[in-house]
């Protein structure tokens, strides 16, 4: 056996265990992340919808007043679940189940159909079968904070605190949209 062999052949057991003692250390002390803006699994949250916000310059593609959502509106929301989109792993976004709630095409049951996968600035996610009896298809949501408190009030005609953003995609029709989506100034409570 050559010397340069008989070096390296010393070397690898040290080696090996270096890599086994680097990847073992890097598993013990990487901690799940925290949740984003303490909204954490079981925490209670009132959505309150309070405007519309720009969306697109089509307005076909955007849901018409009322559909779903609309100024006015709380929305009740449990996190249930979180989980991030693993590119900088600050914070896990919650993913919530929303109560049923009544709007001027019907009462809508959001049933929680998967996990979205979010990251800071989000505070919630959410993808959701819609259904209100004559309309049925699939809706996603997403809550971004848009200042330094997600809890404070969201002032019509100002910066506001927290935006939700929902994409609806339905079957068609005359009450039910096959694609549209907008967006909406929220004010964020803690139940």
């Amino acid at each position: 056996m050559s010397f340069e062999t008989k070096q390296a052949a010393m070397r690898a057991p040290f080696l090996a265990g270096a890599c086994v003692a680097v990847v073992t250390l890097s598993q013990c002390s990487s901690a799940p992340p925290p949740p984003c803006f303490g909204v954490g699994v079981g925490a209670s949250l009132s959505i309150s919808i309070v405007e519309a916000v720009g969306g697109p310059s089509d307005t076909s593609s955007t849901c018409r007043s009322g559909f779903d959502l609309s100024p006015g509106q709380v929305l009740e929301a449990t996190v249930f679940a979180s989980n991030n989109d693993g590119v900088e792993d600050q914070c896990n976004v919650g993913v919530a189940k929303i109560a049923p709630f009544s709007s001027p095409n019907g009462t809508w049951v959001w049933t929680p159909a998967g996990l979205a996968m979010g990251g800071f600035p989000e505070i919630l996610d959410g993808l959701y079968v819609a259904d209100n009896g004559s309309c049925r298809g699939s809706v996603q949501i997403q809550i971004t904070v848009r200042g330094s408190d997600p809890f404070a009030p969201s002032v019509p005609g100002r910066a506001p605190s927290a935006v939700l953003g929902r994409a609806f995609t339905g079957s068609g029709g005359a009450n039910c949209p096959a694609s549209c989506g907008d967006g909406f100034n929220v004010t964020l409570t803690k139940s």
